[in-house]
């Protein structure tokens, strides 16, 4: 029986070999695009393990899958931290359909800004990966996401604190 003040989980816990090189290589990427701008950014990202939380989750993973979601984790990660730091839901809501626009748009290069650059980039692995249909399902979930972004970026602007049935729904989606 397991002990009370233990969280029981009846599957065996797993972690892809690769967690480390993957966590390693994530920070390395974010700073070559711009998004880690201090050693102190870059600390953070570090304490939050990004590359170990992703091959606890995808311990079977490909190395490149594994790659491709850390990458994405830690972006999602510090876009959360940059766009808290927006004035208003409007620039959020415009900064982000931005970002939107660039995932599904068919480009190529790397935009000056890091979060563009690091859409692009991502886009481009993912759709190497994955058939168009997926690439479409995560752009409309990448959507989901900025709007519930947009909504919490309205409550910190009017400092209103929802009712916890609309928390509970946007953090299902933020997180």
């Amino acid at each position: 029986m397991p002990r009370m003040d233990s969280l029981y989980c009846p599957f065996a816990s797993k972690v892809h070999p690769k967690a480390w090189p993957a966590h390693e290589d994530s920070i390395l990427w974010a700073q070559s695009l711009g998004m880690l701008v201090t050693e102190q950014h870059t600390r953070n990202a570090n304490k939050e393990k990004i590359g170990w939380l992703v091959a606890r989750g995808f311990p079977t993973a490909t190395s490149q899958g594994l790659q491709l979601a850390a990458d994405w984790t830690l972006l999602f990660c510090i876009l959360d931290d940059h766009i808290e730091k927006l004035g208003t839901a409007h620039e959020v809501a415009t900064y982000q359909q931005y970002l939107l626009d660039l995932f599904r748009a068919d480009i190529t290069g790397s935009p000056q800004d890091p979060f563009a650059a690091g859409m692009v980039d991502l886009r481009q692995r993912l759709r190497a990966m994955a058939p168009p249909s997926h690439v479409t399902r995560f752009a409309d979930r990448l959507e989901e996401l900025f709007a519930a972004n947009v909504a919490e970026a309205r409550n910190r602007e009017r400092a209103q604190i929802p009712d916890l049935a609309s928390y509970l729904q946007l953090r299902e989606i933020t997180i």
